[in-house]
């Protein structure tokens, strides 16, 4: 047994065929000519049939969530309940990551204002989908569809998801999960190693570096997460230096052993680079320990 399309399905295909050859017939279209038939491959629909299709590709665009302490950073995107249409998500990217654990959520709390976000193709005015950002949300919710942890230098983090489909009234978000597994604040220290680290950043201004703080206070998710992902590394046989440089990753400690969960170690990176190996003799000498040619960044009490 075949299974038919439905003539829906079929009106909808031989519409964009009369659109795109400006056919004024209100017959169905089924040649060309005596010598050539109309035939859509349905798996290869090019670009610039979509909109004939109504169809609309859009972006939400670069879109900046400012920082806020103690919230999380919230982007989403949805389909208005009233929209009629399905709203297809298939890409998913977050520009220059802090050290933060980045998750798609699948229908969280909404929160922000709506957005309209834009047609990317110009013969198109309108996209039906909006977005909402937000600083201000207390925690992450909703079905975790993926997630990303963020690489200090990078230039994206992108999520590996199938498409997601959005009825109306449906949202998906990204949401920045710094509160609850990374903090970058200084004040995630014990006051100890806290006076410690002023004083070599204290240092570091006098001699005209420039520094960033890019981890202080980890979850016992995230250390468990960097942990794997180091080790899977290094079953596939890459060394330390090779997985620095492909996935920034520097010799993490197992969970439950790391002094970031104690609030007793800091990752710094100081430029220019010369001065890292530099700061890391200086907190030697004020009987702190160094990472050293491992975990360069690393620093604690």
């Amino acid at each position: 047994m075949t299974d038919r399309a439905g003539e829906a399905y079929v009106r909808r295909y031989n519409q964009a065929l009369k659109r795109l050859l400006t056919a004024k017939s209100g017959e169905p279209l089924h040649e060309l000519s005596p010598e050539m038939g109309a035939n859509i491959t349905l798996e290869h629909d090019r670009p610039e049939w979509h909109a004939l299709l109504d169809q609309v590709d859009w972006s939400t665009g670069a879109v900046q969530v400012a920082a806020a302490a103690a919230n999380v950073g919230h982007i989403e995107v949805f389909n208005p309940v009233s929209s009629g249409l399905l709203v297809v998500v298939d890409t998913a990217i977050v520009l220059i990551p802090a050290a933060s654990t980045y998750e798609l959520q699948l229908d969280p709390a909404a929160a922000g204002t709506p957005t309209k976000n834009f047609p990317v193709d110009t013969r198109v005015k309108t996209a039906a989908s909006q977005n909402r950002i937000a600083n201000n949300v207390a925690g992450v919710s909703g079905v975790n569809i993926a997630e990303v942890q963020g690489v200090v230098g990078a230039q994206y983090a992108a999520f590996v998801f199938k498409p997601v489909i959005l009825l109306p009234g449906h949202h998906l978000a990204i949401q920045e999960n710094s509160r609850c597994d990374v903090a970058t604040s200084l004040r995630g220290l014990v006051p100890r190693v806290r006076r410690g680290i002023d004083a070599l950043l204290g240092v570091a201004r006098d001699r005209g570096w420039s520094y960033r703080v890019t981890s202080v206070r980890r979850s016992y998710r995230v250390q468990a997460r960097l942990f794997r992902n180091y080790s899977r590394y290094r079953r596939a046989g890459y060394s330390d230096a090779q997985i620095a440089q492909v996935a920034g990753l520097y010799h993490p400690a197992a969970p439950g052993r790391s002094m970031h969960q104690l609030g007793r170690a800091a990752d710094i990176e100081f430029y220019p680079t010369s001065a890292q190996a530099e700061a890391g003799r200086i907190w030697q000498s004020m009987g702190g320990r160094w990472g050293g040619a491992t975990d360069p960044v690393h620093f604690e009490a």
